[in-house]
């Protein structure tokens, strides 16, 4: 019956679907007896798990590869040569902080929002399946990894062999330089949002393809750059805090947000979006 379950969540069409082995990396191969576990997890490898059936039909979104985090490692510092580990907030400008006079959506950060582990289950199949180590771990053929710096390949591997907060994963990147962190979970406040780290260990925050502005004060209370990764865990503990603004409350423009929008906000909508839109007389606050 497990195996008829597990057919049914599969469209049989995606990558992940026509993939024939495991990666023998991901944390659920890790949990599996072939690869040494002790079958507490038993869920498909992460790779081959379908892409369609893992969304909601109308939050369906591209592909992306993964990578998981597995067992923790030593706080260690990066720094570009000859250069330190602290920066200005001004820094952010010249780093190549992505600028905007208006609130607008960033281009599609190809984020998939999975269903939690618990609701997917493990067809018998797949353990007896002999182990299978693969060199490079991508679907489509795509080699993500050439275009990190050397910088930024070091710290993919140490977030890797951490356990990062509940749901967040490391992304590689698609015709980006940049490393990505992502929340994957729909049932978080701050679901689909992804941390940018770019060259020179910048950082910035995109929710929901919403760029999270720079005076916000996320980017205040953290370094411009994050060396470690500790500072790493500790902004998406901070980032877990916040949720997406709910824009104007009423009116013809509800739900939509000023240009101004703080996108992030602990609770309801941002002082921004609390402003009356609107000519005096025409809407309500």
């Amino acid at each position: 019956h497990s195996s008829k379950h597990q057919q049914n969540r599969k469209c049989g069409q995606c990558e992940a679907c026509l993939l024939k082995t495991d990666c023998g990396r991901c944390d659920f191969c890790c949990d599996k007896p072939k690869f040494g576990g002790q079958n507490l997890k038993q869920q498909n490898c992460r790779w081959r798990q379908c892409l369609q059936f893992a969304m909601d039909p109308d939050t369906r979104l591209p592909v992306v590869n993964l990578l998981i985090a597995t067992s923790p490692k030593n706080k260690q510092e990066y720094a570009e040569p000859g250069g330190n580990c602290q920066a200005s907030s001004d820094s952010l400008v010249s780093a190549g902080f992505p600028q905007f006079k208006k609130l607008s959506r960033t281009p599609s950060t190809e984020v998939v929002v999975l269903d939690d582990p618990e609701d997917n289950e493990i067809g018998l199949l797949q353990q007896i399946q002999p182990p299978v180590i693969m060199e490079v771990y991508s679907l489509g053929g795509v080699q993500p990894l050439s275009q990190l710096d050397s910088v930024l390949r070091e710290f993919l591997a140490e977030l890797n062999e951490i356990p990062l907060p509940a749901h967040w994963e490391v992304l590689p990147p698609f015709g980006s330089p940049d490393l990505r962190l992502v929340q994957r979970s729909k049932h978080s406040t701050m679901s689909a949002a992804v941390i940018h780290i770019r060259p020179g260990l910048f950082f910035h925050v995109v929710v929901q393809d919403l760029l999270v502005p720079q005076e916000h004060e996320l980017y205040a209370s953290h370094p411009a750059r994050l060396t470690t990764v500790d500072e790493v865990v500790e902004l998406i503990c901070d980032l877990e805090a916040y949720r997406l603004c709910l824009g104007w409350s009423a009116g013809w423009h509800a739900r939509e947000r000023s240009e101004t929008c703080d996108v992030l906000v602990h609770s309801g909508c941002c002082p921004q979006c609390r402003l009356n839109p609107w000519p005096s007389g025409s809407g309500t606050h």
